[in-house]
């Protein structure tokens, strides 16, 4: 599947789709609860399909936004498909662990070659279980409460020993070396607390989750979300534009929502009213020093936008996005300077030269922020640029091209 971009001038209000991390956490501590819980609002995704589908398979109920949960004792058992999910492989890995049935969680040829899962084979396997890498993920436990450890560059393994642990008898305790994406270990924690179980952490380097914990149903309404939103944020600066972004909550725990400072930081003037985000021309974008680690999911959206900028941008402590849906730093690098970008790739790092971009054939390497990235960078470039595997941006976006479409977007 295909777009075709040309440079566009952009008007009106953006609607940003709802959470994806919000909707998944939410669909698969629901299906841990005791009791119906009701989630609206849920991100029309594959990945939530297979969240869904995931916990399905463990016992719980699921239809229409009525979820009636497992009581804490899922019945996992055999293969579990979790797509392009990187979030249902490594959460739901874990939460298999507390049966005593063998299950692989599996997916597609990304899931399977791209997102390792040593960090959480490693823990699980301290706690008790038998885990291994196959294909993605085989795990039997059951496992017991205790002390673990693992390699936390990337936060999804550490948020899901952080989601198996009330679960279990006793006190666990998680000690991580190298700890990274913070932000969204801060969202699993605060959807912890929101529940009622009882944790906490030194600096991000030692947690401690209290166990036999029986969750409540509970109803939840999934917020917009903050990495989609850099997308029409960013849009808007590189056409030039005024341009609303609606349905965001400036208090809410998602890490993404720092894109607004970093926006500011170059230079962008942005009102915040509300739920919404109003973001206004300017007369010129400046580059910055950009620590890209506590939102990492904006790497490849700021590398674009950074080459409208008019000075050089340095985009750093990045290494973990090239373990993504593909590796962010190296395709981006490869697709932007097909259209003239004068970008360098380092081993954690990008650096990005003023250039003007042109249109050109490029491709999302099936990465859905890969797909939107692109898009804006057509809608600042001369020419056309055609944009191939576009039907990956359903993933955290759903009518993306339409949403665009509607506020002035020349994409077809």
């Amino acid at each position: 599947m295909k777009w075709r971009v040309k440079k566009s001038t952009l008007a009106g209000s953006v609607a940003v789709p709802p959470s994806k991390s919000h909707s998944i956490r939410a669909v698969l501590f629901a299906s841990m609860a005791k009791g119906r819980s009701t989630i609206d609002n849920l991100l029309p995704s594959p990945d939530v399909d297979c969240a869904i589908e995931a916990m399905r398979s463990a016992g719980a109920v699921i239809a229409n936004g009525k979820i009636d949960g497992v009581d804490g004792k899922p019945k996992f058992n055999g293969v579990i498909n979790a797509g392009n999910s990187g979030q249902v492989l490594r959460f739901v890995g874990a939460l298999a662990a507390l049966g005593e049935k063998p299950v692989m969680i599996t997916g597609d040829d990304s899931l399977q070659k791209q997102r390792p899962v040593s960090p959480l084979i490693e823990a699980l396997q301290v706690l008790g279980a038998e885990a291994k890498e196959d294909k993605g993920l085989f795990v039997k436990g059951p496992v017991m409460g205790g002390k673990t450890t693992l390699s936390g560059e990337d936060s999804q393994p550490v948020s899901a020993i952080l989601m198996m642990a009330p679960f279990l008898s006793g006190r666990t305790e998680l000690e991580v070396r190298k700890s990274g994406e913070k932000a969204w270990i801060d969202l699993t924690l605060y959807w912890l607390k929101k529940l009622g179980v009882k944790c906490g952490h030194e600096e991000y380097k030692r947690y401690w989750v209290e166990g036999d914990k029986t969750i409540d149903a509970f109803d939840y309404s999934v917020p917009g979300d903050w990495s989609a939103a850099a997308f029409p944020l960013a849009a808007a600066l590189v056409t030039g534009s005024k341009l609303t972004v609606d349905k965001l909550d400036m208090d809410d725990a998602q890490g993404d929502k720092a894109i607004v400072d970093v926006l500011r930081l170059m230079g962008a003037e942005i009102v915040v009213k509300g739920t919404s985000i109003t973001i206004k021309p300017v007369a010129e974008l400046k580059g910055a020093e950009i620590d890209i680690n506590p939102l990492i999911d904006a790497v490849t959206i700021l590398a674009v936008l950074a080459c409208f900028a008019t000075t050089s941008t340095r985009i750093y402590n990045g290494a973990v996005a090239r373990t993504k849906e593909c590796d962010r730093l190296n395709c981006i690098t490869l697709e932007l300077k097909k259209m003239g970008a004068d970008i360098v790739e380092a081993e954690d790092s990008l650096i990005i030269n003023p250039a003007k971009l042109q249109g050109a054939k490029v491709k999302s390497h099936g990465c859905h922020r890969m797909a939107m990235s692109l898009a804006i960078a057509a809608m600042g470039a001369d020419g056309i640029t055609e944009i191939d595997g576009v039907q990956w941006a359903a993933k955290s976006f759903p009518n993306f091209k339409e949403v665009m479409q509607a506020v002035g977007a020349n994409i077809e």
